[in-house]
């Protein structure tokens, strides 16, 4: 990781703890307030209301605008459930992946699951294009304005808005513009990625061991009260101090990448209880073997090249497996 990369987790170690991100607008330090579960029930009841509005004002919903397409023959139920069934197999794919076993197969998996994800999100786009503005996306839209905006504070403490409802409406679309710039900027920096990055760094480690795991020593503040990005972070965080414990054995590549972690600690968690499974004989020595197993899939299960063996080879070898080359396998 190198220096710059290292900066922005850091800060966002800053920034999640605090609860807020700061930044520079027209010459002011704002500060932009983290979501929580409060805000969100505050966002539900403006996004009602929004919504009601773009209906009065004429708006269709998403029901009637694709009723209307289908009348049209724009967009037919023939293809809305092409795009729900390239949906469901899309969520297939990450649900599949959790029961992957080799360590080796989990970037093809990825590959395949990036590829559809694409394929979905094509066929998502082009829909969303003939349904333009329904009362749902007019709702979104104004909420999604609403909540950025009213999220810029002049205090730390969360005393006094940045703009006021007045202010907001007579605001320039060039100025709403920047804002919503601002914000997203700073989102960014605080993605569920960085969470993931922030919440394997030793230093952060350290500073979590020290709360004795203890989201509540941690954060000083009441569980109900946590921002969004805190809990993500103190799930996380308790996550790989599990996993970074018994890290013995796990190539570096992998260590340093939160999403490559967790897919090979699944994997290989899986593989060795198949691997103890399907063991040929039950005495210590005895060999061990899983089709389509490599090297460094053994590896990731614990065994060495001693305690491995190839059944299709040593097959392959003799012509055919007799009862004293099981006996031998086995360690007997």
């Amino acid at each position: 990781m190198d220096e710059n990369e290292l900066r922005l987790i850091r800060k966002a170690f800053s920034d999640i703890s605090r609860g807020y991100s700061q930044v520079l607008y027209q010459g002011k330090r704002l500060f932009i307030k983290h979501l929580s579960h409060h805000d969100q029930v505050d966002l539900d009841i403006i996004y009602k209301q929004a919504y009601e509005e773009a209906q009065q004002k004429g708006a269709p919903t998403e029901k009637e605008a694709l009723l209307q397409l289908e009348q049209n023959d724009i967009w037919t139920k023939q293809e809305d459930v092409k795009l729900n069934n390239e949906k469901k197999y899309l969520e297939s794919l990450i649900k599949d992946k959790k029961h992957i076993v080799k360590p080796s197969d989990i970037e093809k998996n990825n590959k395949l699951i990036n590829k559809q994800e694409e394929k979905y999100l094509n066929l998502l786009n082009e829909r969303n294009k003939h349904l333009g503005l329904t009362a749902e996306r007019v709702a979104e839209k104004r909420l999604n304005e609403y909540y950025i905006v009213f999220s810029f504070y002049l205090d730390e403490n969360f005393k006094e808005k940045y703009l006021d409802k007045e202010k907001y409406e007579n605001l320039s679309n060039e100025d709403l513009a920047e804002l919503i710039s601002l914000y997203n900027k700073e989102m960014t920096e605080t993605s569920d990625r960085e969470i993931k990055l922030l919440a394997i760094q030793d230093f952060f480690q350290s500073y979590w061991s020290m709360s004795d795991n203890n989201v509540n020593n941690f954060f000083r503040i009441p569980i109900c009260n946590l921002t969004y990005f805190q809990m993500r972070l103190a799930s996380y965080a308790s996550y790989f101090q599990h996993v970074l414990e018994k890290s013995e054995g796990i190539p570096e590549k992998i260590k340093s990448d939160p999403d490559k972690l967790i897919d090979y600690i699944n994997a290989s968690e899986k593989g060795k209880e198949q691997m103890e499974a399907g063991k040929i004989g039950e005495r210590d020595n005895a060999a061990v073997s899983m089709v389509g197993a490599k090297k460094e899939d053994y590896e990731a299960f614990g065994y060495s090249d001693s305690e491995v063996v190839d059944l299709a080879k040593e097959a392959g070898e003799k012509g055919e497996l007799d009862m004293n080359d099981l006996i031998r396998l086995m360690g007997q």
